[in-house]
């Protein structure tokens, strides 16, 4: 399946959502970023928007796409705007929404890739909620 997910920032901390807890959907009652699935006829760019409105009713000005991880994931980053932060709501899916830094959330009940791809690009993904940008986006374990 592909998909598309999100790195967004807001004082230095990265938003996650709480997984519904129902037994019925894989990983329930973990933390993971906002996105989904890709769905018919929808490109990466779309499915992102998509998911976003569903899931935080907003979607970032400043939205950008990164490059591509080898699951078929394309992950997409932007820094929040006050603005932004104040007009964040739980929409349809997920119990609740929650900025952590790096730190915190591995003291959380992430999913299991989020909590991969944590470990592996702690530092490139530091860097990125940090600065906004990285040196090469290996270092994320993306490519273009």
């Amino acid at each position: 399946m592909t998909s598309s997910t999100s790195i967004l920032v807001h004082n230095n901390k990265i938003l996650l959502i709480l997984r519904d807890d129902k037994p019925e959907i894989p990983e329930p009652n973990t933390w993971q970023l906002p996105g989904g699935g890709v769905e018919e006829g929808e490109d990466y760019f779309q499915a992102i928007q998509r998911e976003l409105k569903e899931e935080i009713s907003i979607i970032p000005q400043q939205l950008k796409c990164l490059g591509s991880a080898p699951d078929n994931t394309k992950v997409f980053f932007a820094f929040l705007t006050d603005e932004d932060v104040a007009n964040i709501k739980l929409g349809n899916e997920g119990q609740k929404l929650e900025f952590f830094s790096i730190e915190d959330a591995f003291k959380i009940n992430l999913t299991k890739k989020l909590q991969f791809y944590l470990s592996k690009f702690k530092d490139g993904i530091s860097e990125l909620v940090k600065n906004g940008e990285v040196g090469d986006i290996a270092s994320l374990g993306l490519n273009q």
